[in-house]
């Protein structure tokens, strides 16, 4: 489940209520009655306003109401909005359930024209748009004011603020504010530090009146102890986000005990479509899920050769575990496993899998499930936990194979299981040798 901050505010006394404050700051009544105090502008001469909250903390909301606070008051005729990219600036800036458009009152509504990527107000100010990617455009316009949407995703963060705060030349304060959830770049962390710069930090727990119980009860369950959860609740700083697993997260079958019953079966192959000794191995994980959902590694059979000897492989694994199917990926070899199997004369079903997002995507959620204990190895997997440990979120100089085998093997029997009415769905439950 995704929050949104629709109602990304909860009621508060300590808020601007008569109506010099209110003039003063410039924001309607409706909203000083919901504002939280740290959604409202700062005091001080700061250039620029930094918002590093957690997801749901009502960021969105407090930038498009302080864009609306400064045009009302005069403050702002000519104002940089940037976004990620364009479509996020329209979803979430200006047409989202909290953005620009959709939180003014209709008397004062800006206009927003595609063509011209500009949003203009009744009474005569203007909001350009600009990207990550378009930061170049920059060079030329001035403005008096600059809004700044999830900063910290940017690739070109460096470059945005640089072009953004040469262009921010008009009038006698000229100001920007910038909503982020924070990410372990060294930009943002100097940000943080620079005096011109006036910032407030929050955690999405700080709005839970206003979201969801199960949301709130849902993410605490599954990413309350993780460093993702520190980074996207919390809004803290995570050195190491980019590594996806630590070996505490990676548990093992307790000596004295034995594997349970599998319900179901299946290989999992990453395969190289060429051999020799510079060649990538080729991934082959057999795992197997139990009646309560759980997901056993059952061994490592990767290997580097070629085609004809890595498809016996796969097959002699299948056939010893007694494999429901083989799931194996289709972006390099297409399908090179189902076309080996079938010139063998093998009849075992096979699920192609194509990777739409990047190696550190499709693996997060499976780290997630390791660290709610609901994946355990069966046995010591040395090389491919190394691998485990060695990958990060930055692209890496060799194929993690083993892993990428695994990946899409845990997220057949999870996430991306296709699940019917007699198939037992996967839920959490923790072993009773693994509670402590």
């Amino acid at each position: 489940m995704i929050a949104t901050d629709e109602s990304a505010l909860s009621p508060h006394t300590s808020v601007p209520q008569n109506d010099l404050e209110l003039q003063r700051y410039g924001l309607n009544r409706t909203w000083c009655d919901v504002a939280r105090p740290e959604q409202l502008p700062p005091e001080g001469k700061w250039f620029a306003w930094l918002i590093l909250a957690g997801r749901g903390f009502g960021k969105t909301r407090t930038g498009s109401e302080t864009i609306i606070a400064w045009v009302r008051t005069g403050k702002s005729r000519r104002i940089a909005l940037v976004g990620r990219t364009e479509q996020e600036i329209e979803n979430v800036m200006i047409y989202g359930a909290s953005g620009i458009i959709t939180v003014s009152p209709e008397s004062s509504r800006p206009v927003y024209k595609k063509k011209a990527r500009m949003l203009e107000w009744p009474c005569g100010a203007t909001a350009e748009l600009f990207t990550d990617y378009t930061y170049e455009r920059l060079r030329g316009p001035q403005f008096d004011s600059a809004w700044i949407d999830e900063f910290a995703k940017f690739r070109n963060i460096t470059h945005i603020w640089e072009q953004l705060s040469f262009s921010l030349r008009v009038g006698n304060h000229p100001r920007m504010i910038i909503t982020t959830t924070p990410r372990p770049k060294e930009f943002l962390k100097d940000l943080v530090n620079d005096p011109s710069v006036h910032v407030t930090r929050g955690s999405t727990l700080d709005n839970q009146n206003n979201l969801p119980r199960c949301f709130i009860e849902g993410i605490m369950r599954m990413y309350g102890d993780t460093a993702l959860g520190r980074q996207e609740i919390n809004a803290e700083f995570v050195e190491s986000d980019s590594y996806v697993w630590n070996k505490n997260c990676i548990r093992h079958l307790p000596e004295g005990h034995v594997v349970p019953p599998m319900v179901r079966r299946i290989v999992a192959v990453d395969p190289s479509v060429t051999g020799g000794e510079n060649a990538d191995e080729t991934g082959i994980i057999s795992l197997g899920q139990d009646s309560d959902g759980r997901v056993w590694v059952l061994g490592d059979h990767s290997m580097r050769a070629q085609p004809s000897l890595w498809v016996q492989r796969v097959i002699d694994v299948a056939r010893d575990i007694k494999a429901d199917m083989i799931v194996a990926e289709v972006n390099n070899g297409g399908d090179l496993v189902k076309d080996l199997l079938h010139s063998m004369q093998v009849n075992i079903p096979v699920k192609s899998v194509r990777a739409t997002t990047s190696k550190y995507v499709r693996a997060s959620p499976v780290a997630m499930l390791y660290m709610q204990q609901r994946v355990i190895h069966a046995c010591a997997l040395p090389t491919l936990e190394k691998q485990m440990l060695a990958f990060h979120g930055d692209e890496q100089k060799k194929s993690p194979d083993r892993v990428d085998a695994l990946v899409w093997g845990v997220r057949n029997l999870t996430i991306d299981a296709d699940h019917t009415p007699t198939r037992k769905t996967a839920r959490v439950w923790v072993a009773p040798f693994m509670r402590h």
